[in-house]
């Protein structure tokens, strides 16, 4: 028997099989397709490579974008048009004939952070409340207590808060993701070296980061993604920033970056069916 995981962001789809529960087997990494049709027949065809003859017998993941209440629909996604209302969980459940467990992908990453963070010896007695921010193609988050992903009526979306009140169409993630750098700069991110660029970006997002600290009231701000990569926003740039806006606050939570890299999502969701199973 074997339990496939996957986490379907908007550029790359990442999936793997665990056996055991515990493990996972090496990913397959495939470029999402816009076409939702084709994306199944591509997650089909991993799965069958992955799995080796074993039997699916629970999938579970994540996929960015806003679902309904359920947990069964994209509601919307700006980077999977294609993707919104299509009855995603009915459709794999039917494909691989077993039950389909689905979250938002940056919940998830954030699941598999938040654990791995807390299963530190440093950190073991601390972070019962964790906030993780994606700064990537897009801007997304979660609030994780006590090692799970906390009650909402729809997904968690910090990166849509509004910063500036003269420009209230304009969103966090239009100003510091990976796709708003491309359209404002015309190049990929990683290819730029201006370090007061990359400062203004860290100003722009503690102002992001001191609106969601004073909302969910974290331990712990795990910041991952790949605009906090290098070159990218430096985390010291940002702490420093912080350090001075909350600086009436008792208590300032501590900042640190992700430590899981590409395959956060996947060990996400291996968490998450765990809690999934465990209530059966």
């Amino acid at each position: 028997m074997a339990q496939l995981l996957f986490d379907i962001g908007g550029t790359k789809m990442r999936l793997g099989v665990s056996v055991d529960g515990v493990t996972l087997s090496e990913p397959a990494v495939i470029p999402t397709p816009t076409s939702f049709a084709e994306a199944i027949e591509q997650i089909k065809k991993a799965a069958s490579g992955l799995a080796q003859g074993k039997k699916i017998e629970v999938v579970c993941g994540g996929v960015a974008g806003t679902l309904n209440q359920e947990q069964t629909v994209l509601l919307s996604a700006p980077h999977l048009l294609e993707w919104v209302n299509q009855p995603l969980v009915e459709i794999l459940g039917r494909e691989f004939n077993c039950p389909i467990y689905l979250e938002n992908d940056t919940a998830v990453v954030g699941l598999g952070e938040a654990i791995a963070a807390c299963s530190e010896s440093v950190e073991r007695d601390k972070g019962k409340i964790i906030a993780y921010l994606t700064i990537s193609t897009g801007v997304g988050g979660v609030r994780i207590v006590d090692g799970r992903i906390d009650r909402h009526l729809t997904s968690f979306e910090p990166g849509h808060q509004i910063i500036d009140l003269n420009q209230p169409e304009k969103h966090l993630e239009d100003y510091v993701s990976g796709w708003a750098v491309r359209q404002s700069r015309e190049q990929e991110p990683k290819d730029i070296h201006d370090e007061v660029f990359w400062q203004g970006l860290a100003k722009i997002l503690a102002i992001g980061l001191h609106n969601t600290i004073l909302h969910w009231t974290p331990e712990l701000v795990i910041l991952g993604g790949s605009m906090m990569k290098e070159p990218g926003i430096k985390l010291a740039e940002v702490e420093k920033r912080l350090r001075q806006s909350l600086a009436f606050l008792p208590v300032q939570p501590k900042l640190k970056l992700a430590q899981l890299g590409d395959l956060g999502g996947l060990h996400g969701a291996l968490a998450f069916l765990k809690q999934k199973l465990s209530t059966l």
